[in-house]
């Protein structure tokens, strides 16, 4: 990935500053030169006239004065000759008086005799004259600017050496902060994985009696023991495609987006399990992503596992990842699907899945008194009342969250998408 310099869009902004700085500059220094350059030219040309008209002046020969000032008008610096006689009354003006250029009077005498004045008057000096007769040099000063701030841009990026000392940096503060979890986590978490393995082996057998279980159902559901009575739940995660996009879809991007889907999947459960909120609890993705979703499994080790509330967080936090993922795919015009979440006993799991193509809520919740109560500490929650399942639990759909159970799961959603691709 390339990285741009730092703060390159200030130093855009400060090279801007400077091209206009220096170009105000060169043009006041030059209109100030010009301004004093004229003034001299009119004085010289001024002292010459004068002398020129003590002849034809005192024989009132205007032909031959407007000759004598046609030729200073010619001159670039001077726009106006006139030539006053005694009593200040112009009677030979040539070339624009209109201009605002500076002016000089010098009297024309002869002796101690006074034949009258002559006024020369400089061109007007304008700053549009100043860019279009320097504008080579400023075209320059622009291009140079352009040339220093991309020297900037490619010269000041971080080299390897600190994009890996900056990645680092980063990935020991959010190891500190509890963002990302320490790879000796995915350790435990196989451990994890492997003691489920044997309690789900545990739990089939002693539900092969079970005769109203369905073959996928079997495979979910936990048996209850003389000690622990709370059942185990299942969060299921199906794809919302109304219009059937999956089956137009090519195999090999089904089978990525599928793959990357279960990643997340994968991520977000081994990042709940390290929340301190579900001590004692126990997951793990049973069905990868295909055409129908994917399931986990959640189990409590004791009385005192939040299962519940587990199952609960972990369908919202696949949502807010599934809402991201989406976004970025559509954005690179990608295919994606949202994906809808429903939470229940493993019993109801086939039942809470038909369900779902009846009600658009999600995620939607079986839950018994029990695991309400536990549930209800950190969202609000509000029965479907349109809808029955013949059980004593009651079907929920989630009205808002607390403050806390939003922060941990915006902290969730970025301790996954922040973790390491390995």
């Amino acid at each position: 990935m390339t990285y741009l310099a730092p703060r390159q869009v200030l130093f855009a902004f400060v090279v801007l500053a400077s091209l206009c700085l220096h170009i105000l500059f060169f043009i006041v220094s030059e209109e100030r030169q010009m301004r004093e350059t004229y003034q001299t030219a009119i004085q010289q040309s001024a002292d010459l006239l004068a002398q020129e008209m003590t002849v034809p002046l005192p024989a009132s020969d205007r032909v031959s004065m407007s000759v004598i000032g046609k030729r200073y008008v010619d001159e670039e610096q001077i726009a106006f000759v006139g030539v006053y006689d005694t009593k200040d009354v112009l009677i030979v003006p040539v070339g624009n008086e209109s201009g605002d250029g500076a002016s000089v009077k010098v009297p024309v005498v002869t002796g101690d005799k006074a034949l009258g004045s002559v006024v020369v008057k400089a061109e007007s000096i304008g700053r549009a004259s100043i860019i279009a007769k320097h504008w080579l040099f400023l075209l320059s000063s622009i291009a140079l600017h352009a040339i220093l701030w991309l020297l900037y841009g490619n010269l000041a990026r971080p080299t390897q050496e600190m994009q890996l000392k900056i990645a680092k940096d980063v990935r020991n503060r959010l190891l500190e902060h509890g963002v990302l979890i320490h790879p000796d986590s995915f350790m435990h978490e196989e451990k994890s994985r492997q003691d489920l393995s044997v309690m789900q082996t545990t739990h089939a057998h002693k539900d092969q009696d079970d005769s109203t279980a369905k073959a996928t159902t079997d495979e979910l559901k936990s048996a209850d023991d003389s000690t622990h009575q709370k059942a185990d739940f299942v969060v299921q995660v199906l794809y919302n495609d109304p219009n059937n996009l999956l089956s137009a879809v090519h195999v090999d991007t089904k089978k990525a987006y599928f793959s990357l889907c279960t990643q997340l999947l994968e991520k977000a459960v081994v990042h709940l399990m390290t929340s301190p909120l579900v001590v004692g609890v126990k997951a793990r993705v049973i069905k990868d992503f295909d055409d129908k979703g994917a399931t986990v499994a959640l189990y409590g080790e004791d009385d005192r596992a939040k299962v519940a509330t587990a199952a609960f967080l972990l369908s919202k936090l696949v949502i807010m990842l599934n809402n991201i993922i989406y976004e970025k795919h559509r954005e690179s015009q990608r295919f994606a699907l949202h994906v809808k979440t429903v939470v229940s006993d493993a019993v109801y799991a086939d039942t809470m899945r038909k369900m779902t193509k009846r009600h658009d809520q999600s995620p939607m919740l079986l839950l018994d008194e029990v695991s309400y109560n536990e549930v209800k500490v950190g969202a609000e929650l509000e029965p479907i009342t349109d809808t029955t399942v013949g059980t004593d639990s009651t079907m929920y759909q989630i009205v808002s969250l607390t403050s806390a159970t939003t922060d941990r799961l915006q902290s969730l959603r970025d301790g996954v998408l922040l973790s390491d691709e390995n």
